[in-house]
């Protein structure tokens, strides 16, 4: 697991905006309105890609060279390097909150509303406590 990427991009130009593509990644693609767009798109699209192939164990194949996608272009596409720096992206995903429903007694929700109890706050230092998790740890 690398900490920076980077991947060549093909930007395709054309009336309705940009299309961006990675040749190394499948179904790695964006689109966008204009082409600052594109590329916050693309970055994030990248990321994305990276993150989910690290969790599904996937291995993530080399680059190709610049020259080597410039090779077959159209008039209207470009290449970008494309890059990202994945510890910030990791941190945010992992710690994003994440809704759980939950079903519990209705004279027991009564009473914690009565309580004014926060269920979210509640719920992860229990399961932290099950865990033997540390409480300040995020």
């Amino acid at each position: 697991m690398q900490d920076t990427y980077i991947f060549p991009a093909i930007f395709t130009h054309d009336e309705d905006g940009y299309a961006v593509e990675f040749p190394d990644l499948p179904g790695c693609v964006t689109c966008a309105d204009t082409e600052a767009q594109a590329i916050r798109c693309a970055r994030e699209a990248l990321a994305l890609y990276l993150w989910d192939s690290e969790k599904e164990g996937e291995s993530i194949p080399e680059p190709s060279s610049h020259q080597s996608v410039t090779k077959n272009l159209q008039e209207n596409e470009y290449v970008v390097s494309v890059d990202i720096f994945m510890p910030p992206f990791r941190h945010a995903r992992e710690n994003r909150a994440t809704k759980v429903t939950t079903t519990i007694p209705f004279w027991l929700k009564s009473q914690a509303d009565h309580a004014k109890l926060n269920y979210s706050a509640l719920l992860q230092h229990a399961i932290k406590e099950q865990l033997g998790m540390e409480e300040t740890r995020r």
